[in-house]
């Protein structure tokens, strides 16, 4: 993973989670903003409620994608830095 990367995801503390709403017809997409850090490997780690719709979501299938959006104040924000991860979400375990 590029330096890049590994600095837009440490800098920023919020990102777009997008999951896939349970339901009729395979679901459908929904995104919401969540408050995000990263683990020491720049895991992200999440702090999510199980009333959110995401976490509902979550439950019933465990892919997600995350966007990390650097382009705030940006005159043309396409050309910005911005990442998605993707990947399975699990439970942290308590230690």
């Amino acid at each position: 993973m590029s330096r890049a990367v590994r600095d837009l995801v440490r800098g920023l503390d919020r990102a777009a989670l997008a999951t896939n709403l349970p339901g009729e017809a395979g679901g459908w997409p929904y995104a919401s903003l969540v408050l995000v850090a990263a683990d020491h490997d720049l895991s992200p780690i999440l702090l999510l409620s199980d009333l959110a719709e995401h976490a509902k979501a979550i439950a019933a299938d465990d892919r997600v994608s995350l966007l990390f959006d650097g382009t705030h104040g940006l005159d043309q924000p396409l050309t910005g830095p911005r990442v998605t991860l993707v990947g399975l979400v699990a439970k942290a375990r308590a230690v």
